[in-house]
């Protein structure tokens, strides 16, 4: 497997593709303040947030996107940040900046995408919007990630992060206006993505390979244990 490239901004461990979604989310809440659309649901639907009639009779499939950018309140945007920030810059050093992009965004659409159909059964005038489908996402990829890694990767344990997703869940659960379709659909597709696109990282360097064999096959002085 070839070693993954890494730009000069990854090399100095800067995270930009997190950074830049980090900013585009603030951006998004400080426009929806400006704009007097926080705390109306009238302003948010206007400014791209999920209602269902649009999308599913509307056919205005571009809130499926937009809604993932926008957040009622400085509240809801914190934890999906905090995640974000936590998770995103290891999972971009992992997969480089594009890729783990692509990852965010369509994980995050398909989890919109299954609220919809949710919704649109259950209680069609439903107003959604938030970052969580496609930061959950990102959790169920790290799950992946854990699992392949015996339960740890970069100081992260597999037992911390199933006690998060079980609060997340439960609070989604007993908790009024808590899209838990969304979390639940990004996790499973984030843990899809890990299936798919994850290979850990392993010696193919043949110099290293020949270091390796030469190591395991030298005993005491330099001699060569000879394995049948």
């Amino acid at each position: 497997m070839e070693p993954r490239a890494k730009t000069q901004l990854q090399t100095q461990g800067i995270p930009v593709a997190t950074l830049v979604l980090l900013a585009a989310n603030i951006a998004y809440l400080v426009f929806l303040y400006v704009t007097g659309a926080i705390g109306s649901s009238t302003g948010m639907v206007e400014r791209g947030a999920i209602y269902v009639p649009y999308v599913v009779t509307g056919h205005q499939y571009f809130r499926l996107l937009t809604a993932m950018f926008m957040h009622f309140s400085p509240q809801h945007i914190f934890g999906n940040m905090l995640l974000l920030v936590m998770l995103g810059r290891y999972l971009e050093e992992e997969f480089g900046p594009l890729r783990y992009v692509l990852i965010y965004l369509v994980v995050g659409v398909v989890a919109n995408i299954a609220s919809v159909y949710y919704y649109n059964l259950r209680s069609p005038y439903t107003i959604t919007a938030g970052a969580s489908g496609a930061v959950l996402g990102l959790v169920g990829l790290m799950v992946w990630i854990l699992i392949v890694n015996r339960g740890r990767y970069r100081g992260i344990s597999l037992g911390r992060i199933v006690i998060m997703i079980a609060f997340t869940i439960y609070n989604g659960v007993q908790g009024g206006g808590i899209n838990n379709v969304a979390h639940i659909a990004g996790l499973a597709c984030g843990f899809v993505a890990g299936l798919i696109f994850y290979r850990p990282n392993r010696p193919d360097d043949t110099d290293d390979l020949t270091r390796y064999y030469q190591d395991r096959n030298s005993g005491p002085n330099g001699r060569r244990n000879i394995i049948p």
